[in-house]
């Protein structure tokens, strides 16, 4: 995550903004805590950072697609793996948003679907899922219905707290650093 963080925040901007983002993710309560767990929350924050980072440099840098836009979809396919449909939405939501707001990063996202890696990426993805289901019968009935439908649209996962827990653990996480964002916004 951190190597992820550096390398687009370096380019994006400069080295010293990416050495100062670095610090403080890398001191970030919530942060050092995830990468303590056994979790795949930091796999997927991993795969996540790449995909926007790749995905950022082919749409700011369309010279740069050809090695970006495979990386992009090869972490998104990481992101799929850890995590589930959230790797392949989030970006799909994230570059969609980003295209609509900024109108010049249009012509980038051509590369995108004329890319060699978009069917290699579904591949990957299609086996694993092949082999999982082969492997436990009935796991794509739990890993999709159950865990990407029913744990968020449904009471079935009765999980305590509502949406308004996210409001105290971000600035808890976020310590040491929550009063200068908080003074930043």
């Amino acid at each position: 995550v951190l190597a992820g963080v550096w390398w687009l925040a370096s380019w994006l901007y400069t080295a010293r903004t990416a050495g100062a983002a670095v610090l403080i993710l890398g001191s970030a309560i919530l942060f050092l805590g995830l990468s303590h767990m056994i979790t795949p929350d930091m796999a997927v924050c991993a795969a996540l950072t790449w995909t926007t980072a790749f995905a950022l440099r082919a749409l700011r840098h369309p010279e740069d697609a050809d090695w970006a836009v495979p990386g992009a979809w090869l972490t998104m396919a990481a992101a799929f793996l850890a995590k589930g449909l959230i790797g392949l939405v989030l970006p799909a939501v994230w570059l969609a948003s980003l295209v609509l707001a900024f109108p010049a990063l249009r012509p980038g996202l051509r590369s995108f679907f004329t890319s060699w890696a978009m069917p290699a990426a579904c591949a990957i993805i299609a086996v694993w899922l092949w082999r999982m289901e082969a492997a436990v019968p009935g796991f794509l009935r739990v890993f999709f219905l159950e865990q990407h439908f029913q744990r968020f649209l449904t009471q079935k996962y009765n999980r305590p707290g509502g949406w308004y827990f996210y409001l105290l653990v971000l600035p808890a996480g976020f310590l040491p650093w929550s009063w200068f964002a908080w003074k930043g916004l």
